[in-house]
């Protein structure tokens, strides 16, 4: 029997096509659209809306009042949408393309960036350009702080990470991890840092050379460094010498903080995640899958982490234990998971499912398949609406009814 579909949508329903400052809105169509127009199968759940005007790729952000929806694709401008009316309100040029997009918590300002190593920072109210900042190398990850005042920038080359005033774009400090040495040879793995601010503000997370850092947010000093006793390198002549203070035994490709910044998760190509105790500083427990760990989201009350894998899973995790509450499968790598504000949803997108999914949290069933969509999937933040990509560079903006 098939599952009760959460999405209850009428058959009419509200195409917005975006070119320039205009929309044309096409109503009630119920045959193939023109071949100018993005086309729609009329079979199951159908979005609410489509913002067409990017040509190739798609990723996007929701301002933190989910009022305006900032989007990026293969192309040198992004856009900011305004929801309320679905127009462009905004264009902001000057990437070669924009591969991801960045709200400041106050949601004032827009960081956006691609492979290089300019970040470009914009006021969301104007869509003028407030400044830039010029990392040292390409690959740039990006962390905005609580408050909303700072920028943290790292790249997949060296171990520095910077810090830098969001409004002017003034370096304020750095963090410089400690230097490793082993048989007098420094030890560097070459895979860059990486940095994430604590939603508490009192703390910021770095990883270098598969070890994690927590810093003082306020001094920059380092707190401590969250090791895995059970984790080592080999080196040496057929790998017969092994070096231990590791938080993974592999690169790490994502950290997140749980909402309340009590625990930091961490998702690596060693085939895991892990959860750390950042108050107690401390290795919490191993979250194992059978490939690579691609992407984390934890619920927002933080009892639940998500982590999706090239293993073709997707898997929900109780943090509180670290144990396996349910395995969602797909039939690629998960690359996408969202949870929906209330926590009840959680929508996971893979590379060869050609849609996305909503299941149920609590019980692991899915729910419903968008076959329109494809990955990214984010809920707003008031939980209403679920925006996914599409197979046409085209954003499609789901109903989510209230359960």
């Amino acid at each position: 029997m098939r599952n009760q579909n959460p999405f209850r949508l009428p058959f009419l329903w509200v195409m917005l096509i975006i070119s320039g400052l205009t929309a044309q809105i096409i109503v009630g169509h119920s045959r193939p659209l023109s071949n100018e127009l993005t086309q729609q199968q009329v079979l199951g759940p159908q979005p609410r809306a489509v913002l067409a005007g990017h040509k190739k790729g798609i990723t996007f952000a929701f301002s933190p009042d989910g009022l305006t929806l900032a989007t990026g694709a293969y192309e040198s401008v992004a856009r900011l949408w305004d929801l309320r009316t679905g127009l462009t309100k905004a264009y902001l040029p000057g990437h070669r393309y924009v591969s991801w997009l960045s709200f400041s918590s106050d949601g004032r300002t827009l960081a956006t960036g691609s492979a290089g190593q300019t970040i470009r920072l914009w006021d969301v109210q104007t869509g003028s350009l407030k400044t830039t900042v010029v990392e040292s190398h390409d690959f740039v990850n990006v962390s905005i702080s609580p408050d909303s005042h700072t920028l943290a920038t790292a790249n997949m080359t060296d171990l520095l990470v910077r810090l830098w005033d969001i409004e002017t774009g003034t370096l304020k400090g750095s963090l410089t991890h400690p230097k490793r040495y082993w048989k007098r040879q420094k030890l560097s793995i070459g895979n860059g840092a990486k940095v994430v601010f604590n939603p508490n503000g009192r703390t910021i997370a770095t990883e270098a050379d598969r070890t994690l850092y927590l810093w003082d947010a306020k001094t920059l000093h380092l707190l401590t460094t969250l090791i895995d006793p059970s984790e080592y390198l080999s080196v040496g002549p057929l790998g017969l010498w092994t070096l231990k203070g590791f938080s993974h035994g592999d690169t790490i490709y994502q950290m997140t903080f749980s909402p309340d910044g009590k625990v930091l998760a961490t998702g690596s190509r060693d085939f895991t995640a892990k959860l750390w105790d950042v108050a107690n500083e401390r290795f919490k427990s191993t979250l194992k899958h059978a490939g690579k760990v691609i992407t984390l989201a934890f619920s927002r009350d933080g009892r639940v982490l998500a982590t999706g894998s090239e293993d073709r899973t997707a898997r929900l995790w109780d943090v509180s234990t670290g144990q396996l509450l349910a395995t969602l499968p797909h039939k690629g790598t998960v690359s996408s998971i969202d949870f929906s504000p209330d926590g009840k949803l959680v929508a996971t997108a893979a590379d060869n499912d050609h849609s996305v999914k909503l299941w149920d949290v609590a019980t692991g069933r899915l729910l419903d398949e968008l076959k329109a969509a494809r990955y990214p999937a984010v809920f707003s933040p008031d939980g209403l609406t679920l925006a996914t990509a599409s197979q046409d560079a085209t954003v499609l903006l789901w109903d989510v009814p209230p359960r």
